[in-house]
C-alpha cells in the first residue's frame, strides 16, 4: 500500500468540505452565507482530516 500523503489528506479534506457545502449553498441560495461556509467546512474539513491520521 502506498503511504497517503499530508498533501492528499488535505484534497480529501477540501473536496469533502466542498461537496457539503456546495449542497448547503444550493439549499440556502444566499451567496454570502455559501462563501461563509466554504470558509468554515474547509478549514474544518482539513482539520478533522489531519486529526484522523
Amino acid at each position: 500500500m502506498k503511504p497517503i500523503s499530508s498533501l492528499d489528506i488535505n484534497r480529501i479534506g477540501f473536496l469533502k468540505g466542498l461537496v457539503v457545502t456546495t449542497a448547503i449553498w444550493i439549499q440556502s441560495k444566499d451567496i454570502t452565507d455559501g462563501f461563509y461556509l466554504i470558509h468554515k467546512f474547509g478549514l474544518s474539513g482539513r482539520q478533522s482530516e489531519m486529526k484522523v491520521v
